[in-house]
């Protein structure tokens, strides 16, 4: 995996950026409570997905766009109701490829676990996501899925950190850089402000510690400043030759505990590893990306 160790000052300037966008959008959001229309009328379109694609139905013709793998994962994300009562996997497997229209692979190593075509599985849960319910009915089982080749493969949970079964997805981060870099442009003319004049010096010095240098000729938040934000802040010890893990082996080089890995390439990340690993990286840049754009699209 390569990526560039950024300072703690970058890290701290991109916390910033969010918290301080963060604070922006809650009080616009109040003042414009304030001035809305008396009699309750509304231009709100709609809710949208917690992260990258927009809230649609599984049958909205969006959805051809997306290759087999991301339809999946798009029904995934969707909100469900489910209810079975001791009911034989079969018969669960059966209902679900029906209503979400995908294939289901139950893989020989949740059967040598505890989960065969026949096994009773009972689960009642309404409103989360789909993903999240199969994830909570499987671990009773031992088991979790991973969704590879064009199918949703039902895996022993032992074999969650085996590299035959990580995946990789392409995150969107444009937004956020574009966002992030604008709260650094903000900032940077706010300190060139005639009645800020005396912090200009130490304003020139940070930036050029982020390398953005004075006149902004290079983006301050990059990929790789976004690369360095995950390892830092989603379970560090998930990825391979972390900085910032805490402790070191015998010979004083980097722990790896893990073996997932992050990169950043032309406006996204390209993240590979366990399949929960990837769902929470999704939902921590979606938290990013509703602090400092207000969206929670891509």
């Amino acid at each position: 995996m390569r990526y560039r160790k950024t300072s703690s000052v970058s890290l701290c300037f991109l916390f910033g950026a969010i918290s301080t966008f963060s604070i922006l959008f809650h009080v616009q959001n109040a003042a414009l409570a304030q001035d809305a229309d008396p009699f309750g009328s509304s231009n709100d379109s709609g809710a949208t997905a917690s992260f990258g694609v927009a809230a649609e139905s599984v049958s909205d013709k969006n959805v051809k766009n997306l290759s087999p793998d991301e339809r999946i994962h798009q029904a995934l994300r969707e909100a469900c109701d489910l209810n079975f009562d001791e009911e034989a996997w079969s018969d669960i497997e059966r209902e679900l490829e029906s209503r979400y229209r995908f294939n289901i692979v139950l893989a020989q190593s949740a059967k040598d676990d505890s989960l065969d075509h026949d096994e009773p599985v009972s689960v009642n849960l309404r409103g989360i996501s789909l993903g999240n319910a199969l994830r909570l009915m499987l671990k009773e089982k031992n088991a979790t899925f991973v969704v590879q080749n064009e199918i949703l493969n039902v895996i022993s949970i032992d074999d969650i950190q085996d590299p035959r079964y990580f995946s990789r997805r392409m995150v969107n981060v444009n937004s956020i850089l574009e966002a992030g870099n604008a709260w650094h442009r903000q900032q940077q003319s706010l300190r060139n402000h005639p009645k800020n004049a005396g912090m200009a010096d130490m304003g020139m010095g940070m930036d050029m510690g982020m390398g953005g240098g004075s006149g902004y000729s290079s983006p301050v938040v990059d990929e790789n400043e976004l690369v360095d934000l995950v390892l830092h802040s989603v379970k560090p010890d998930a990825w391979r030759n972390n900085p910032y893990t805490s402790g070191k082996n015998m010979e004083g080089g980097l722990k790896s505990p893990g073996m997932a890995t992050c990169s950043g390439f032309c406006g996204h990340l390209i993240v590979s590893g366990p399949e929960e690993l990837l769902d929470e990286v999704e939902d921590f840049l979606g938290e990013v990306r509703l602090n400092l754009t207000g969206k929670s699209g891509p």
